[in-house]
């Protein structure tokens, strides 16, 4: 038997695995407080942000829970943590205002493009955006704890930034040319079969 809740009335199910995702925006609220106040604590509840992201994908398939749903579920509470961090950051720093932009962009054209070709897959680029938007705002949560000088904390802020932008670019790219050849297969298969479907002989 499968562990879920089910919510009457809406007909939605929801596995162990899913409530960890969601856990992510429970915790989320704490992170903006703390950040905002430039406490040190604040890179505990990422630390924790980031555990759940670890934790929930392998939970889902060791209780065989796993599936598109729970995929979908997982990246978008991915984006509300990553977009409504660099929206925090933004206000002391329009630097981090780039973060959030360049997140909607990238899920939206997986989101997009999972929809075209009637399935969510992660591209080989896709799977490092996570962990790499999660080091980024690791980073910003350690500000407090780190002796950096200044302009030396500006100089990483920035390479981390424009790394982390030329990555979610350049998975966004892939993501568009991969649904685009998935399509395509796709349409062939459907030609195909049509074809010999209509086939007298």
């Amino acid at each position: 038997m499968r562990p879920s809740l089910q919510i009457k009335g809406l007909g939605v199910r929801f596995t162990l695995a899913d409530g960890v995702s969601l856990s992510r925006l429970l915790l989320l609220v704490p992170w903006v407080g703390l950040y905002a106040a430039g406490s040190g604590l604040a890179l505990a509840v990422m630390a924790a942000i980031v555990a759940t992201d670890l934790v929930d994908g392998p939970l889902a398939r060791r209780l065989h829970t796993e599936g598109p749903r729970g995929r979908l579920l997982d990246a978008g509470c991915d984006a509300a943590v990553v977009v409504t961090a660099g929206l925090a950051a933004g206000v002391s720093d329009a630097r981090y205002l780039l973060l959030p932009g360049l997140a909607v962009v990238c899920v939206a054209s997986w989101f997009g493009g999972g929809a075209r070709a009637g399935c969510v897959r992660y591209t080989r680029l896709g799977r490092h955006d996570g962990a790499a938007c999660y080091m980024l705002l690791l980073f910003m949560s350690a500000g407090p704890l780190l002796p950096l000088r200044p302009g030396l904390r500006w100089t990483l802020e920035w390479v981390a930034l424009c790394g982390l932008g030329l990555l979610l670019g350049a998975s966004t790219a892939e993501n568009l040319l991969a649904t685009e050849v998935r399509a395509r297969r796709a349409g062939e298969r459907r030609r195909v079969g049509s074809d010999m479907g209509g086939d007298p002989s």
